[in-house]
């Protein structure tokens, strides 16, 4: 619903109950990428993954905040982590494929936007970045 800022007093209150909560830590994480808090929301989401480092939500959130800060190459392990544990995130497909893309690596990142598209036709991420590709792809001819 885009209440980052509300929902972080949430996710404080249930950590000053629980500060291992894995849900409070990785969407206090998430909230604080919604605002475009990255380097802020790093330090949570590598608490959520000390707790679980297999928590997709945790890996995606994480690879984005990497991702946003243009660190392309520290985000894809993130994303591929969380494809290996569910290779249907459509966030972790999306995300990859941003990164590839990012990297210049446009003929790659095409079947990550195309998978995510397929479970969700309407993800921006994926719309915007198979986009980007695309040209990309066609300025490199």
């Amino acid at each position: 619903m885009g209440r980052y800022n509300e929902s972080i007093g949430f996710y404080d209150k249930a950590l000053a109950i629980d500060p291992n909560s894995i849900l409070a830590l990785s969407n206090k994480g998430g909230a604080l990428v919604g605002l475009g808090k990255y380097n802020e929301a790093i330090p949570f989401l590598d608490k959520a993954l000390a707790v679980n480092p297999n928590f997709v939500a945790a890996l995606n959130n994480k690879g984005l905040a990497l991702a946003s800060l243009g660190r392309y190459n520290e985000s894809v392990p993130f994303f591929d982590k969380a494809l290996a544990i569910n290779p249907n995130s459509v966030n972790a497909l999306a995300g990859k494929g941003v990164d590839l893309g990012a990297l210049g690596k446009y003929k790659e990142s095409i079947p990550f936007f195309d998978k995510a598209l397929a479970k969700d036709p309407k993800n921006n991420a994926a719309l915007n970045g198979k986009k980007l590709s695309l040209q990309g792809l066609n300025q490199s001819k």
